[in-house]
């Protein structure tokens, strides 16, 4: 009866899982529009780089998404849908991959003993909060979700038996290239095969992780250098300049909310007779520790820290799934459908609590954003045109301009440079549109000490604002040029196309 039970329930997660990807459907993170700019870029001959001009700026932090992204483009079909579809079938796939390994390590068992660990380890990972979020965001999380319980998956298989040595490396390298960091999850699961192998075995595993993990990470790397002449992405620059333990909070609430549905599960884990599987949980302390150190650019939903969820949901399949005996069957049963509950309840509540700022991000990004990117795509330039913006997202993907990035993530004079105030080398590359956010509508407040310095250089220099696109309440975007400029005339022209009549989401100054 708790079985049929906790099955009726695993359904109804599903079901809200659906109906909360369908509510948070129209949102798509800003950050996403930077790898569709790459991915555009890409296609159309200029190469994986941010701007038609060198120098190259590896701004994106996710080759295989990228790549991914190109294909939309490739084909003229539109991104951000693209984007989308691509993370439920990433999704999709997760919970294949949860269902079918979950409930792993125990052989001949009955067909309900056999998948129910598994309904319980895809039912964990769906209760987890954001989950919804990051399927439609337009982000690599949910590729990153699929190929860490891809690698966990070849792990254990392979550790059982089941699977050849082979799909462990190369899936390790997949997940390197689609997050950075994870090659630290990766090397700890290659070495903790290495060491759980003996004889011709360890020698097979490690010829496999040369030829299929180490030879073609060397070779991308080499190539990175040579074609942007750095080690790491740009991004990386920005946020380890100093090491401040900046991460603490972001982890520990993560770790916080994975206890609520993972705690129990893991703890049966560590007691039963197959307890050497809770060596997966190596590489992810490795990982957790690498997040504490530095303020990664995470955004919301914990979206670099979200894709370990599915390699503890399937520890927590397996813990099930080699503990249950008929003495504490009903016992197990019990406590694992209340993780369940717990997680779903979580989940729940912390998705209403932030469905709505994440549907009024999506309603303010395209009022705002996408709207301006439109509309300077719509300026019949006579020169090449140079815009400087720090939301470097949507407004660059649509507009197709030439973009500073005065934040540096796509600007590699930006992010490398030693010195905190670059305002004279933004203005030396002779912006001709600026774009900075503001708090306030009517006086300028900018939310950055380095914005507040470019405005007020930026009159100083001659600009004057002449739009003002709505966000929110509290979130603007105030656009400058200068009045002298050579295509300032068709500026002026466009922006009274914006608002020849009342419009209270754009604004044209006198």
């Amino acid at each position: 009866m708790v079985a049929f039970l906790s099955l009726g329930f695993a359904l109804l997660v599903l079901i809200s899982f659906v109906q909360n990807v369908r509510a948070l459907w129209p949102y798509t993170m800003d950050d996403a529009f930077i790898t569709f700019r790459y991915a555009d870029n890409l296609v159309r001959g200029w190469g994986l780089t941010f701007n038609q001009d060198p120098p190259a700026a590896e701004g994106y932090s996710s080759l295989l998404w990228t790549l991914l992204m190109a294909l939309p483009h490739l084909f003229g079909l539109e991104a951000v849908g693209c984007s989308k579809i691509f993370g439920g079938a990433f999704t999709l796939g997760t919970l294949g991959l949860l269902l079918w390994v979950g409930g792993s390590g125990r052989p001949q068992r009955s067909c309900w003993e056999r998948w129910y660990p598994g309904l319980i380890s895809a039912g964990l990972f769906l209760t987890f909060p954001f989950g919804p979020m990051h399927v439609v965001s337009g982000m690599e999380t949910a590729l990153a979700a699929f190929l860490y319980a891809l690698a966990t998956s070849a792990f254990l298989k392979q550790r059982d038996g089941a699977w050849s040595f082979l799909p462990l490396p190369f899936s390790c390298l997949l997940l390197g290239l689609t997050r950075p960091e994870a090659n630290l999850f990766s090397m700890g699961l290659l070495l903790l095969a290495l060491g759980g192998a003996a004889g011709g075995e360890r020698r097979r595993i490690a010829l496999s992780a040369l030829l299929l993990y180490v030879l073609p990470g060397v070779l991308y790397v080499l190539w990175r250098i040579q074609y942007y002449g750095q080690w790491f992405p740009l991004g990386f620059y920005l946020k380890s300049n100093t090491i401040q333990f900046q991460g603490v909070e972001r982890t520990l609430g993560f770790l916080a909310d994975l206890s609520v549905g993972f705690a129990l599960p893991l703890i049966v884990l560590l007691r039963s007779e197959q307890r050497g599987r809770a060596v997966v949980l190596l590489p992810l302390v490795l990982l957790c520790l690498y997040f504490l150190t530095v303020k990664h650019i995470m955004g919301f939903g914990y979206r670099f820290l979200f894709p370990l969820v599915p390699v503890l949901a399937l520890l927590a399949g397996s813990a099930l799934a080699v503990s249950l005996r008929p003495r504490r069957a009903f016992l197990l049963l019990v406590g694992f459908s209340a993780c369940l509950g717990a997680g779903y309840f979580l989940g729940q509540v912390r998705h209403r609590m932030a469905a709505r700022d994440f549907l009024s991000d999506a309603v303010g990004g395209e009022r705002a954003h996408a709207r301006l990117g439109r509309s300077l795509a719509a300026v019949p330039w006579t020169t090449t045109p140079l815009l400087a913006i720090g939301d470097a997202g949507a407004v660059p993907y649509y507009s197709r301009l030439k973009t500073l990035d005065i934040y540096g993530l796509n600007t590699p004079s930006i992010a490398l440079a030693s010195q905190v105030d670059h305002t004279e080398d933004i203005f030396a590359a002779g912006p001709t549109v600026l774009v900075l956010a503001s708090c306030q509508r009517h006086q300028y407040e900018g939310p950055f000490l380095h914005e507040q310095r470019l405005f007020r250089a930026a009159n100083a220099r001659g600009y004057r604002h002449r739009l003002t696109y709505v966000f929110d309440n509290h979130y603007f975007l105030w656009v400058l040029w200068h009045p002298e400029g050579r295509d300032t005339p068709l500026l002026e022209r466009q922006a009274w196309c914006e608002v020849r009549t009342f419009d209270p989401w754009c604004e044209r100054r006198p």
